[in-house]
């Protein structure tokens, strides 16, 4: 993992396990940390705890096709930073998978 935890804003790239790709194959799925009560947390400079929850956005609009038909609740994944796993999570909720808010 990770020797400190990352703040709002922080961009890895994500892997989950999926057919259709490679081991190798991750993706720029990207988090907007929540706080206690589920919303995003808005303040860039505030550490994340090292449990909690995330949005988590699909950047690249030709992917979300690609997702859609992968990702499921209960899916686990991975943040990854080069080729290290650095975190780990489940999906738990999927919410707009076509839709990108920042679009």
């Amino acid at each position: 993992g990770r020797k400190t935890t990352p703040y709002q804003g922080y961009r890895s790239d994500f892997w989950y396990p999926h057919e259709g790709g490679n081991e190798r194959s991750v993706f720029m799925i990207w988090p907007e940390f929540e706080d206690e009560d589920g919303s995003v947390i808005l303040e860039t400079d505030t550490p994340i705890k090292q449990k909690g929850t995330a949005r988590m956005i699909i950047v690249a609009n030709k992917m979300r096709e690609y997702h859609k038909i992968r990702i499921r609740k209960g899916t686990k994944g991975y943040f990854i930073e080069g080729s290290r796993k650095v975190a780990e999570c489940e999906v738990i909720e999927v919410i707009g998978l076509l839709h990108n808010p920042t679009d």
